[in-house]
């Protein structure tokens, strides 16, 4: 059974006395491991999509299954430990907390898993050294440049050890080389750690680099072959 598997999954916003239908009957299989990428102009839908994937936007209708799990059919407490245990996040913008240390910031996850963190300090360190930070464990944001904030961004995104990492326009304020720098850690991660990758992005340099390539237009999606 795929990972991942979305059955005609709509998204639909009423607005005043109009209605804007965001995702329109999606279908998306998904295995383990796997690195896809969607692309798509602002507005296409992409970003919705990926929210309701993530837990954090119930769609209208239609079914989200992760490893054979209906999502959406959890109550409150089960969807917020979805969320903290089985998924990671990259946003446009790195978010990191800016009195915290590198270091600090990837611990602060951890917080809010049910899961037991021992060794959780060990891990951070590892983590930082594995997007090459191993130097930086006590910087704070402002001593960082901003691709190195995104890559304590994305290590920050792999502390509970997901299984799902949905980065949605990760390198939209980034230059090219460092986009090409962070884009190298994702698929790093990826392979070393063999977790599941679902990148959107308008760029479409960054989704050629993807296994398997989709578009979302007016909410449709469709794969690119």
């Amino acid at each position: 059974m795929p990972q991942v598997v979305v059955e005609h999954l709509s998204k639909v916003f009423k607005i005043a006395d109009s209605q804007f239908t965001a995702v329109n009957d999606a279908n998306l299989n998904v295995e383990k491991g796997d690195f896809i990428s969607i692309v798509g102009h602002s507005g296409s839908g992409k970003s919705t999509l990926l929210s309701i994937l993530g837990g954090v936007l119930n769609p209208t209708s239609g079914n989200l299954y992760i490893d054979g799990q209906d999502v959406y059919s959890m109550n409150a407490n089960g969807l917020a430990e979805y969320r903290a245990s089985k998924i990671g996040f990259v946003f446009q913008f790195s978010s990191l907390v800016p009195v915290l240390t590198a270091k600090e910031n990837l611990l602060l996850p951890t917080i809010f898993s049910p899961r037991q963190h021992d060794g959780k300090e060990k891990r951070a360190l590892e983590y930082l050294d594995l997007v090459g930070l191993g130097d930086k464990v006590n910087s704070r944001p402002f001593q960082l440049s901003g691709g190195q904030r995104r890559r304590v961004a994305i290590a920050r995104a792999i502390m509970n050890q997901p299984e799902l990492l949905l980065a949605d326009e990760p390198t939209g304020d980034l230059d090219e080389d460092t986009e090409a720098e962070v884009m190298q850690f994702f698929e790093k991660i990826n392979k070393e750690m063999g977790i599941t990758f679902i990148l959107v992005t308008h760029v479409l340099g960054l989704a050629e680099k993807a296994k398997k390539k989709f578009r979302m237009h007016g909410g449709k999606l469709s794969e690119i072959s």
